[in-house]
């Protein structure tokens, strides 16, 4: 029976540029992750920047698998709208405009770093779903 009440989900994934790669196109599963369900709405993806990046650069956060298909949650982004900049630690929703989707297979998430950004840096990848 299908409820109309459906649960939220959160997952996390915490990209630690020293640990999973400094410049990392087209894109990483993090050492540190969750998988997403198959059949998940995505209804929300956030970045947190922890540790500010040595250098400027774009990031973007999918979901599928390294080398296959992918689906993106968000449009390109810099480390100032992660708000990984001098000191700050914030959140925001990163392009809703691509969200809500559903998920056909269970999958990774995926971070996506330009040449740009080395090797320092911490970001904080927050998904929500429903099922």
């Amino acid at each position: 029976m299908t409820t109309l009440n459906k649960r939220k989900y959160f997952v996390t994934a915490r990209y630690v540029f020293g640990d999973d790669g400094g410049a990392v196109s087209p894109g990483v599963v993090p050492k540190q992750t969750s998988t997403i369900p198959q059949g998940a709405v995505i209804t929300e993806c956030f970045a947190e920047g922890i540790i500010v990046p040595t250098a400027g650069g774009n990031m973007k956060v999918s979901l599928g698998a390294v080398g296959g298909t992918r689906t993106d949650l968000t449009a390109v982004f810099t480390r100032a709208q992660s708000g990984a900049v001098a000191g700050s630690v914030t959140s925001g929703l990163l392009n809703n405009t691509l969200l809500p989707k559903k998920i056909a297979a269970d999958s990774d998430i995926i971070f996506d770093a330009s040449v740009a950004v080395t090797t320092q840096g911490e970001i904080l990848i927050t998904i929500g779903y429903t099922l």
